[in-house]
């Protein structure tokens, strides 16, 4: 992951990621091990996939707003990680 999609995810602008597969898995790993499972799934549908809510939600059998619950939690949990590995590289 570039710093520049990184940046842009902490400051809640980014909303898909470009290219997924070719990113550090490493990166990947530390920040599923930092979610819960409806909050990873938030994250692939979501941020990788570029999923509108309202099909995760319908995919997930689930509220419009639980899924924005997760996503507010991802983004809050992120925002450390992210920051780290902006730092890193």
């Amino acid at each position: 992951m570039n710093h520049e999609v990184a940046a842009e995810l902490i400051n809640d602008h980014a909303t898909i990621i470009p290219n997924y597969n070719e990113f550090d898995p490493s990166f990947w790993f530390k920040v599923k091990e930092e979610l819960t499972d409806k909050q990873w799934t938030y994250v692939q549908k979501r941020i990788i996939e570029d999923k509108p809510l309202k099909l995760i939600a319908l995919e997930e059998q689930t509220t419009i707003d639980a899924v924005r619950g997760w996503g507010k939690e991802v983004k809050r949990k992120l925002k450390p990680v992210l920051t780290e590995y902006i730092d890193i590289e």
